[in-house]
This record gives C-alpha cells, structure tokens and sequence, in this order.
C-alpha cells in the first residue's frame, strides 16, 4: 500500500505581506512625527507669543508707573542752601518721538530722585528696535543715556514703530500752550514748554513672532504726572 504524504503547513508571513506591513507602518509613523512637529511649533509659537506680550505689557506698566511719579528735582538741600541741581523747573528734561528723559523718585523707599530715560535703538539687522531704559543716581546727571555710570536695561525688545514700514512715534506729548489751549506733539523743547507737558501717550508697536511671519502687538497708553508744576 503506498502511503501520501502531506505537505505541512509552514506559518510565517511571506515577503509580500512584510513588504506591505513596513510600507504601512512607515506612512503611520510619517503621519505621527508630522502631527508631533506640528503641535511642538504650535507650543513654541504661542509660548513666545506670550512671553513677548507679557514683557511688552510689563514694559508699557513700569513706564507708566515711573512716569506718574514724574518731579522736579528740589531747588534746595536745605534751608538756604542751593542745591545745584540741573532739573529743578521740570521733572521732565527730554521729551522726544522716540526718547524721554526725566527725574523721578518712584519705587525709592526713601524719595531719592532719581534720572531715568527711554531710548529707542535700533537694531544692526533693520529690522526692529529695542526700547532701553537708562537710570542715573547722579543727581547732577545731564543726559542718563550717555552717563557711563547709568544703569542700562533693556525695557522692550522687537519694538517695530520705525520699521517694517511703519513710523509711529512713541512717545506724544500733550501741553498747555501760552493762548491758554493745548497742543499734541512729538517733541517738546525748552524748560518753560517741558514744564507744561500734561499727558504723555506711549505707543509700542512689538513683534510677538521675531524671525517669522510678522505678528504685531499694539499697546497705547497715556499717563498723567501728577507732580508736575505748570506755569
């Protein structure tokens, strides 16, 4: 009697379905990374984008605080001596589109004026501005920004008031002018005209996306100093 003899089924995947199963996988894998590289960009832009508008908005309210505290420096050390100090008619000695200096004794516990100025630089690329804050303990202290000694710091960085086609001052100033009326300029000079500076508008134009696509944040203020004698 002549025996069969059966094949035995071998399990295993064949070439083909390894094939197909790699191909597969791979447009899985490809789908995943795109969607992870997309949510981590997402997460880095909306995380600079708000690190960029809370320093901007920081920046807009340490101003605002400073210039509100605005005073003249005191004409005297004591009684009947001079004090030689250089802004004794107005707090405010600057005032410019893009800079401002003034005295001011904010957040001294002890009430020392100090001199503070906002200047605008720009940067060596063209493409945006940095907003510097400059601090003087010299009483003496003609201009902060060029005392050696001055404290600089950066207030605002990625300012675009001068650039990508745009010009808006930052800083306008409000005054009582002599025919008993008001005036709104960029720039006030003379000590008679500084003395009577009302209100001063901030306007800080800051590119919250640097090195991207454009994405601009507007910020207008307008503070009063509430130490300011007027003639």
């Amino acid at each position: 009697m002549i025996g069969i003899r059966h094949a035995r089924r071998q399990d295993g995947f064949t070439m083909v379905e390894m094939v197909v199963t790699l191909v597969i996988m791979g447009v899985v894998s490809t789908m995943v990374l795109g969607i992870w590289f997309a949510l981590q960009s997402s997460y880095a832009f909306s995380t600079n984008s708000m690190n960029a508008q809370s320093t901007a908005r920081d920046s807009i309210a340490r101003m605002e605080r400073e210039i509100r505290d605005a005073a003249a420096q005191p004409d005297t050390l004591s009684p009947g001596v001079a004090s030689g100090y250089p802004y004794v008619n107005s707090a405010i000695n600057l005032a410019a589109a893009s800079q401002m200096s003034f005295t001011t004794p904010f957040n001294d516990p002890s009430l020392i004026i100090k001199d503070v100025a906002y200047k605008y630089v720009a940067n060596a690329d063209g493409k945006a501005g940095t907003l510097y804050r400059y601090m003087a303990t010299n009483p003496t202290t003609l201009d902060p920004t060029t005392d050696p000694s001055a404290v600089q710091s950066i207030l605002a960085p990625n300012v675009v008031n001068y650039t990508e086609g745009n010009n808006v001052p930052i800083f306008t100033y409000t005054s009582y002018t002599v025919a008993g009326g008001y005036a709104t300029s960029n720039s006030v000079t003379g000590t008679a005209n500084l003395q009577n500076i009302l209100t001063i508008q901030i306007h800080l134009l800051v590119d919250t996306n640097p090195g991207h696509s454009p994405a601009y944040m507007d910020l207008v203020s307008t503070v009063e100093p509430r130490n300011m004698r007027h003639n």
